[in-house]
């Protein structure tokens, strides 16, 4: 699956969306109001998620498997809870305080506990003339993996969390391609199809699961588009 950023249903009121709008007032442009970008991806099949921004609820439906959502939000201190759908069962947190201008990813991820990662992005030096791809590793095993687009091994011997510290792009042919996943024996784990890699853009792709199962929470490959 590849996802774009998906804006929440329902967002806080105490965490101003800045929508982008202008005034004009006697020939006079407002501004535009400082903004900070949250984009969440859940790679984590244990539970749907609540987010809680600073005791409030900011979705309306479940923050399910597979995942992202985010927005614009007025820059602040921010404590974001990750409850259980529908309890107060805390899962994980991040506290930080988000930027002016800062574009901010956090990651979800985990089966036997949920853990989050926040990283503030840097795009300012990504390629212009292809695509820029990272790779990371959300399935909770001793076993890498490999990652391959088309035929070529373009990531090798990822384990669980090894993107902890280096979450860096690297620059791939702008292309419509087959991503694939295989365990070091050459075994294809996942696959994914027709995905779309433009010029100058970010993505995330991310192998995310359980091993062993079939239903909903199989091992997958998605892509976000960041």
């Amino acid at each position: 699956m590849v996802t774009m950023k998906n804006r929440f249903v329902a967002l806080l009121a105490m965490v101003a969306v800045i929508t982008g709008l202008s005034s004009c007032l006697k020939n006079n442009v407002t501004p535009d109001a400082p903004s900070t970008v949250i984009y969440f991806i859940n790679g984590s099949p244990a539970f749907g998620m609540d987010l809680i921004f600073n005791s409030k609820k900011a979705n309306s439906a479940p923050f399910t498997f597979g995942a992202s959502a985010g927005d614009q939000f007025a820059p602040a201190n921010i404590k974001i809870d990750f409850t259980k759908t529908g309890t107060d069962s805390l899962l994980t947190s991040v506290t930080a305080n988000f930027d002016t201008l800062q574009y901010n990813t956090i990651f979800l991820y985990g089966n036997s506990m949920v853990k989050s990662y926040r990283v503030r992005e840097d795009f300012s030096t990504i390629s212009r003339e292809k695509a820029n791809v990272r790779f990371m590793n959300f399935v909770e095993s001793a076993t890498p993996v490999d990652f391959y687009i088309n035929a070529n091994k373009v990531s090798s011997g990822r384990y669980f969390e090894d993107f902890l510290g280096d979450v860096s792009l690297q620059a791939q042919d702008a292309a419509t391609v087959t991503v694939t996943v295989k365990d070091q024996a050459g075994t294809e784990l996942a696959t994914l199809p027709n995905v779309n890699l433009l010029a100058s853009n970010a993505y995330t792709i991310a192998y995310m699961g359980i091993p062993g199962q079939t239903g909903d929470k199989k091992p997958v490959i998605n892509v976000y588009r960041q």
